[in-house]
């Protein structure tokens, strides 16, 4: 079931978020993620729409937005390739359109599935902390 997130759900969303990221984005050292966790907790949830897809009271994937931006978009590894992003993706594609997001280039899972929902980049540059390129993908119209 995709439902809005509420405040119970923060700590899960942040261990989705923590589990997926260290695992689906190696080139980078977990501690990187994990020095992540007071900002997006303190600052970007409470202002960001989220949906997570609750399983019988287990959240296996979430996707955050910021007006028109998905500010992440995770699934635990062991609920991936069931189609809980996608499904997200589809559901937030319905009300926000077009949606954007950033990808590390060196993130070829992320890039493709991206690239698979139909986004295309339009933009590329570089993340201030790591100094890695990053990519801005864009999907517009009916998916």
């Amino acid at each position: 079931m995709i439902r809005l997130r509420t405040d119970v759900d923060l700590d899960a969303v942040l261990d989705v978020y923590l589990e997926a990221t260290t695992l689906g984005q190696g080139f980078l050292p977990a501690e990187f993620w994990e020095a992540d966790i007071p900002e997006i907790r303190d600052e970007l949830m409470p202002t960001a729409e989220t949906w997570v897809v609750d399983m019988g009271g287990e959240i296996v994937a979430f996707v955050s937005l910021h007006e028109n931006f998905i500010g992440g978009l995770f699934t635990l590894p062991a609920h991936q390739g069931r189609g809980h992003g996608k499904a997200l993706i589809e559901h937030v594609h319905r009300t926000h359109d077009p949606l954007l997001v950033e990808v590390f280039e060196a993130n070829t899972a992320a890039r493709a599935f991206y690239r698979n929902r139909g986004f295309e980049q339009v933009e590329r540059s570089i993340e201030p902390k790591s100094g890695l390129p990053v990519l801005i993908l864009r999907l517009s119209g009916p998916e």
